[in-house]
């Protein structure tokens, strides 16, 4: 940019100079560097604008999404046979099956075992929350300790859902639901920030109607509609920096008017 205004300056200059060996009053040029100086400004703040204030992920336009994490446990006990093939195997094919119930919700996935990470963020794109879930296994992280850091997860999954303004939902699917101990901060904030959260527990005595509830849970809750505000606030936003644009776009005919000299000035 400081190089445009370099030589833009050494081309004002030139043109002034001309000007006056012609005898041509100088108050176009003055009027086309002015209005140059504002479009170009209009152009950066308009680009800088929807660049920076515009939502990078989807939104889901019925106002109806769930935004659901998948906290699963990837500790080497979900290796286990007693449901066929493995724990982890059969839970990934559940929640393939449920996908078409869940489409039109944002999901994403959330591992733990001796630590925790996100998998898979939120997201509305059912192919590539897809290639995630196929993608787990028990090797992703270190299991060495018999704790499983399940508040770890729940932080991850809170500070993500805390942004949301959709209806919130955790799943958690582990072989060891019973033994866990949410931390009183953990509770607090599920609280305050009204996620639902539902425990899966997955062994033999799994029952396989387990899943499908709380598929049909979502689903039905679906119907209720999320406050919209947040999205409406994000396209009046962006719709000031298209305002700006088109301002700068008048401006730019402006110029090529003056330039082809239509207006007499």
């Amino acid at each position: 940019m400081g190089l445009f205004l370099l030589f833009y300056g050494f081309f004002l200059i030139r043109s002034f100079l001309v000007a006056r060996s012609i005898g041509s009053p100088p108050k176009a040029i003055v009027l086309k560097f002015f209005l140059r100086a504002a479009y170009f400004a209009l152009l950066i703040v308009a680009g800088l604008g929807l660049l920076f204030e515009t939502e990078k992920e989807p939104i889901n336009q019925n106002g109806t999404a769930h935004d659901v994490f998948f906290l699963i446990d990837v500790s080497k006990s979900m290796n286990s046979t007693d449901l066929s093939p493995t724990r982890l195997e059969h839970t990934k094919v559940t929640i393939l099956n449920s996908l078409e119930v869940l489409k039109d919700n944002r999901l994403g996935l959330i591992i733990f075992s001796d630590d925790a990470i996100i998998h898979s963020p939120l997201t509305l794109d059912n192919e590539a929350f897809k290639l995630f879930l196929k993608s787990l296994n028990t090797d992703l992280l270190d299991d060495k300790s018999p704790t499983k850091n399940i508040n770890k997860a729940f932080y991850l999954a809170i500070k993500k859902l805390n942004k949301s303004n959709s209806y919130k939902q955790i799943v958690v699917i582990s072989d060891d639901t019973n033994n866990v101990i949410i931390a009183d901060s953990t509770r607090n904030n599920l609280q305050n920030l009204n996620i639902e959260t539902t425990w899966l527990q997955i062994d033999k005595n799994l029952n396989q109607n387990a899943f499908l509830s709380i598929s049909d849970k979502i689903k039905q809750s679906n119907n209720n509609p999320i406050n919209n505000t947040h999205y409406k606030h994000i396209a009046t936003k962006n719709d000031k920096y298209y305002l700006v644009l088109w301002l700068a776009l008048i401006f730019v005919v402006l110029d090529i008017l003056i330039t082809v000299r239509v207006f007499k000035i």
